[in-house]
């Protein structure tokens, strides 16, 4: 999807999200209906979407028009914050997280901790497959993982019960005030279902811990505790998020995601 900034002499800017995908009409819906669970039911903020419509006259996707969030981009607001703000933002991000996973939002997903186990291991499965075709990462890398995988990839059932997760959840996705750090707005709610609630943090683990480790211990007071067998799990599941998107790209991802990453992640899983 591709999302644009409309302004007016007269009125308040709005975004154009457009969906270009075949499959995109009904995550168009989901992603809206998540919208506006998440306003009526907790205090998290998101944009309120004014019109959505199905490919029609005007435009050949399916597209829909928001409010256009307050603050600015955190992915890009992050490069300027002092230590102290970056804290302040990595708490409210704890914070934010927590009260998303303990609202009552329904949405389609895995039915239990299984489920969502197979998903990651098919998952994993193709990532090595492709990436092996493309020939780019190491491979003496894509072997430890596929060791490391092999000898822990077992405790993913066992990571308890699921609850509503964004699946997104990281810098560019987030408005924030760029003094304070505040999240003044969670974005992008297309990716959202049910996954064991600590999952969540992946892409902040991949996107911001992996680079600043610094940045975690502000993010885990707010957030709140998890033992060190769930911590595992988000591991490996952080390893077969980061590996399906590299060979989706076939190089580095634009968060910042590399084959660097996989290594830091890697020495974590074998050295836990």
């Amino acid at each position: 999807n591709s999302s644009f900034r409309l302004d007016f002499d007269d009125a308040y800017p709005l975004i154009l999200k457009v969906w270009v995908r075949t499959s995109d009409p009904e995550r168009m819906r989901h992603a809206e209906s998540v919208a506006r669970q998440l306003r009526q039911l907790t205090g998290v903020p998101t944009p309120a979407w004014i019109y959505q419509s199905p490919a029609d006259d005007l435009i050949d996707y399916s597209y829909a028009l928001q409010e256009l969030a307050g603050g600015e981009d955190a992915d890009e607001a992050w490069l300027g914050f002092s230590r102290r703000t970056k804290d302040a933002f990595m708490e409210d991000c704890g914070l934010v997280l927590r009260e998303m996973h303990e609202s009552c939002i329904d949405v389609p997903g895995p039915v239990d901790a299984q489920a969502w186990a197979d998903e990651d291991l098919t998952r994993f499965a193709h990532a090595v497959e492709q990436l092996n075709d493309q020939a780019w990462m190491p491979r003496a890398m894509l072997d430890q993982a596929v060791r490391l995988w092999e000898g822990n990839s077992s405790l993913l059932q066992k990571a308890g019960g699921l609850s509503f997760v964004h699946y997104d959840f990281q810098p560019h996705n987030l408005r924030v005030e760029p003094v304070s750090g505040r999240i003044v707005s969670v974005l992008d709610l297309d990716s959202s279902t049910r996954g064991p609630a600590f999952s969540d943090i992946r892409d902040l683990l991949l996107t911001v811990f992996v680079p600043d480790p610094g940045s975690a211990e502000p993010f885990w007071r707010a957030y709140g505790p998890v033992d060190e067998q769930r911590r595992m799990v988000l591991r490996l599941h952080s390893l077969a998020r980061v590996l399906d998107v590299l060979w989706a790209y076939a190089g580095p991802a634009p968060q910042g995601w590399n084959h660097t990453t996989v290594a830091t992640l890697l020495k974590d899983i074998e050295t836990a």
